[in-house]
């Protein structure tokens, strides 16, 4: 799930209340190109009670022909070399959005940082929000056409966004501490016969596992990916990709659809991230 440090708009204490309420056996913190949510997530963990808190991230990466997005579970939050490269990925976020501010505003746009930002106190401004102010503004009817007519690639708002191969997502996550899986697969965009050769290919550099419960529960892409997974020895991974107001329709812990995350996908996951105190808490 995200919150406020990239772009959710729930803060990780809202996050956790929201858990323990839901009686989930473990929640991630995956934001966007940053662990800055960890702390608090633990500490409001700590006043709650019990419950397994792990670290995480979610780094995109530079691949083609879909997206092909990394979730790092267990990262530790202390990492030097971590910190070294998300500095330099957030360095290129804010370049980026200058680059999209002064598009849009080239469009004839009446947009200011303070309708981006809205009334949600966010710490980091994502193309979301973007979004979200031209929805607010009345440009257009919502964000998904916010999207399709001004802020994805090829469209006259786009900037893209600085990004680390797929072999360095890898590279970072593992040393860094945590285990590297593939976020949402079927944003890869391969063919079903292309698909486990890359897995394969991946799996013998250090990929950990895919995300096979997602959001919205898709029973035949589920199967293919368990099929996978059984093939190359990863593990499954799941979660609802949770972002707050930007997605109401997706609700902390069942995703949108009929999402069922197995509560045995934790240990395996526990398993692979190890002992390090610093990347869970237990």
């Amino acid at each position: 799930m995200h919150s406020v440090f990239s772009d959710g708009t729930w803060t990780p204490e809202e996050l956790v209340a929201e858990g323990y309420r839901l009686k989930l056996g473990a929640m991630a913190l995956t934001d966007h190109d940053t662990v800055d949510g960890f702390a608090p997530m633990v500490r409001a963990s700590r006043e709650q009670g019990d419950m397994r808190i792990l670290s995480g991230l979610e780094l995109d990466s530079d691949f083609s022909p879909g997206a092909m997005h990394f979730l790092g579970y267990g990262v530790d939050p202390e990492s030097d070399i971590l910190m070294e490269h998300l500095d330099w990925l957030r360095g290129g976020t804010e370049a980026r959005n200058m680059d999209i501010m002064s598009k849009l505003q080239g469009l004839g746009m009446k947009i200011s940082w303070e309708d981006v930002l809205g009334s949600v106190d966010i710490s980091e401004v994502r193309r979301i929000h973007f979004a979200s102010a031209i929805k607010r503004a009345g440009y257009v009817k919502n964000k998904h056409e916010a999207f399709s007519q001004y802020l994805s690639e090829g469209r006259p708002a786009y900037s893209p966004k600085r990004k680390l191969t797929p072999l360095a997502c890898i590279d970072l996550i593992i040393e860094s501490g945590g285990v590297p899986v593939i976020a949402h697969p079927f944003t890869v965009k391969l063919k079903k016969k292309e698909m486990p050769h890359m897995v394969w290919e991946l799996a013998d550099y250090g990929l950990g596992g895919l995300e096979v419960y997602y959001t919205q529960s898709q029973p035949g892409l589920e199967h293919q990916f368990l099929k996978i997974i059984k093939s190359t020895g990863l593990i499954a991974t799941g979660g609802s990709d949770f972002h707050g107001a930007v997605t109401p329709d997706v609700v902390v812990g069942k995703g949108s659809g009929n999402l069922k995350v197995p509560n045995e996908l934790l240990d395996p996951l526990l398993d692979r991230i190890g002992d390090n105190p610093k990347s869970f808490l237990k």
